[in-house]
C-alpha cells in the first residue's frame, strides 16, 4: 500500500481516510441497490456502476485539486465567496424543488445544492482571511467581525431552506477560527455568549481577548553599535535591527533607533524562525541525532 501511496503525494493517513469513506459508500449503495431496483427499476449493476463512476470522478477531482497551488485558490476566493452569496439569493427566488426541497438550482439539466458550493467557497474564504487577519483577532472591531461575518451571512442565507446544513457550516467554520485566534472552545463560547447580549439590551457583554506575553526583557545594558558603511540597510524603514556574526563573534550589531529599537526590545522571529528551524535541523542531522530529512517530526516527539 504504501507504494502506491507515494504517487498519491501528501498527507498518507488523510488519503487512507477518503478511500475508506469511498469504499463505505460503495457498500451502502450495494446494500440501497435491491430497493431501487424495485422502485426505480433497471438492473443491480446499472446502479451500482453509476455510483462507481461518480467515486472515480470525485477522486479523480480530489487529486487534481489537490496538486494544484494554494496561492491560486488565495487569489480566487473572494470572487468565489461572493458568487455562492448570488447562487444562494439566486435560490431564495428561483430556487427548483427536487424531492419536496426548494433549495436547488438547474444549470443545462443538471441540477445542485447551492449551499454546497458556499460551504467549499466559505471555507476558502475564511482561509484567506484568518491569514490576513491572524494579527488582529485580539480586536474585536478590526480581526473578529470581519471574520465572522461572512460565516454568518453565508449561513443566514441557508438557514430558511436548510437549517441542518446551516449549522453544520457554522459548526465546521468555527473551528478554525478558535485555533488560530489561540482561543479556547469555552472562551470561545463565552465571548459569543457577550455579543448575544448587544441585540438584548443595547449593550456589548463582557468578552475575553489574548494578550501575547514574551519572555522576561534582558536586564543586560542597552547596546547600540554603527557601522557608517553598513548602516543604510536602515534606508528600509521597515528593517529594525540587524546582527552580523563571523565564527561566534558578532562583527556588526545595529538597532534603529529611529523607531524606539535596542539590544532590548522583543521582536518576532518572523523569516527568521525558518533560518533558526534549518539550522537546528542541520546541526541534529550531523550529529546524528535525526536519522533522515525524510522522516517525520511526530517520529521524535514524546
Amino acid at each position: 500500500m504504501r507504494y502506491y501511496m507515494k504517487y498519491l503525494k501528501g498527507d498518507a493517513q488523510i488519503w487512507m481516510i477518503v478511500i475508506l469513506l469511498m469504499s463505505f459508500s460503495l457498500m451502502t449503495v450495494y446494500s440501497f441497490v435491491p430497493i431501487l431496483v424495485r422502485i426505480e427499476g433497471g438492473s443491480p449493476s446499472y446502479y451500482l456502476g453509476k455510483h462507481l463512476v461518480y467515486v472515480l470522478l470525485g477522486f479523480a477531482c480530489m487529486f487534481t485539486v489537490h496538486r494544484i497551488q494554494t496561492k491560486y485558490f488565495n487569489q480566487i476566493s473572494q470572487f468565489v465567496y461572493y458568487l455562492a452569496i448570488a447562487l444562494l439569493v439566486f435560490t431564495i427566488f428561483f430556487g427548483v424543488k427536487v424531492n419536496g426541497a426548494e433549495r436547488w438550482i438547474r444549470v443545462f439539466g443538471l441540477t445542485f445544492q447551492s449551499s454546497d458550493f458556499a460551504k467549499l467557497a466559505l471555507l476558502m474564504y475564511l482561509s484567506k482571511l484568518l491569514v490576513k487577519k491572524e494579527k488582529l483577532l485580539d480586536d474585536w472591531k478590526g480581526g473578529v467581525i470581519p471574520v465572522i461575518a461572512p460565516i454568518f451571512i453565508i449561513c443566514l442565507l441557508i438557514l430558511k431552506d436548510n437549517l441542518s446544513t446551516a449549522l453544520m457550516i457554522f459548526s465546521i467554520s468555527m473551528p478554525p477560527l478558535s485555533a488560530v485566534a489561540d482561543h479556547p472552545p469555552k472562551r470561545l463560547l463565552r465571548n459569543f455568549m457577550a455579543f448575544s447580549e448587544l441585540g438584548k439590551t443595547g449593550k456589548l457583554g463582557k468578552f475575553e481577548v489574548n494578550v501575547a506575553v514574551y519572555g522576561a526583557l534582558p536586564k543586560g545594558k542597552t547596546t547600540i553599535k554603527g557601522n557608517l558603511a553598513l548602516d543604510k540597510i536602515f534606508a528600509d524603514k521597515f528593517n529594525f535591527a540587524a546582527i552580523l556574526m563571523k565564527g561566534d563573534e558578532i562583527v556588526y550589531e545595529r538597532y534603529n533607533s529611529k523607531k524606539g529599537i535596542d539590544s532590548n526590545f522583543p521582536l518576532l522571529g518572523m523569516s527568521m524562525s525558518k533560518s533558526a528551524a534549518g539550522a537546528a535541523v542541520g546541526a541534529l542531522l550531523c550529529d546524528g541525532r535525526l536519522k533522515s530529512l525524510d522522516d517525520k517530526a511526530g517520529d521524535y516527539s514524546s
